[in-house]
């Protein structure tokens, strides 16, 4: 690689090393086009690229803060250890773009508005500010940024079944990957929706507190007939006392003072203490997430 300095980074060039500079604040650079060249330690405060090609650089150890990147192409570019707070991404192509240990904004940066890229692309450009995240121990960050990349990855694998018209998807995946794709689509689709993968807690609960519900009004419209040990007889329950079968069921304690007696209350019950154990083992799961963070 070429030194270069302060003169002659205006015009560009290839396999260029920028060392230990400092720009000039709020420095304006239009049409740039740098291929394969390393900026390290370099000072860029409020400066504003216009344009052109950053492609294949690296970006070490560099201070951008409120720096604006309009319509630049940077594909293939690395930052490393960057301070890019406040730092303005969204009107530029982002292909290939890795982070690693850098201040930014995983907001602004996913909804840059200027991407050539399929679902595969942005999948991989999330799955890099994650991993960027986990360096600087941004738990927050890390949990909204690996819900994204699960989302992009629930489209990825829709993709390969509904656009079958896609030249790229046409030629890459046979029938089996495809049906393969819309199989893990649904297993994607039930763990969202069931228990947010883990790291949406209120989920879970929401989805209990259905299943207790629904299963205490549908004792209580139905009739079903119930032992009632207290009473020693069976009968027709009331609706708290549907509620009360229906936790002690789901949370699989069994006291037995109530107890199903008709056929439908039975396997009624049967399913919602499988339903409950599942509850339990994903709430232990999640409630060991939290903790191990």
């Amino acid at each position: 690689m070429f030194t270069g300095n302060r003169e002659t980074f205006a015009h560009g060039g290839e396999y260029l090393e920028f060392l230990d500079t400092e720009m000039e604040l709020g420095s304006t650079y239009s049409e740039l086009n740098f291929r394969r060249c390393l900026f390290q330690n370099v000072g860029f405060k409020k400066a504003q690229f216009l344009g052109g090609l950053i492609a294949q650089s690296k970006f070490s150890e560099c201070y951008l803060p409120h720096a604006k990147f309009d319509r630049v192409d940077l594909t293939g570019t690395s930052f490393v250890n960057c301070v890019l707070r406040e730092a303005d991404l969204t009107n530029c192509y982002l292909d290939y773009v890795t982070f690693s240990g850098c201040e930014l904004d995983y907001r602004k940066v996913l909804s840059c508005n200027c991407l050539r890229w399929e679902d595969t692309t942005r999948w991989r450009l999330i799955r890099s500010l994650r991993m960027n995240a986990t360096t600087v121990g941004d738990i927050e960050g890390y949990n909204w940024l690996l819900l994204k990349e699960l989302e992009a990855t629930r489209k990825h694998e829709l993709s390969k079944f509904t656009d079958t018209k896609n030249p790229h998807n046409k030629q890459k995946y046979g029938r089996r990957e495809q049906w393969g794709g819309l199989g893990r689509w649904f297993i994607h689709q039930i763990q969202h929706h069931a228990w947010g993968y883990g790291l949406r807690p209120l989920t879970l609960f929401r989805n209990g507190l259905l299943i207790l519900t629904a299963v205490a009004t549908l004792d209580f419209l139905s009739r079903s007939r119930f032992y009632v040990s207290s009473e020693n007889i069976r009968r027709a329950i009331g609706f708290w006392e549907s509620m009360y079968v229906s936790v002690v069921t789901f949370t699989t304690l069994g006291y037995g003072d109530i107890s199903p007696f008709g056929p439908m209350a039975r396997i009624t019950h049967s399913v919602e203490a499988m339903f409950g154990a599942i509850f339990l083992g994903l709430f232990a799961a999640t409630a060991f997430r939290r903790i191990g963070r």
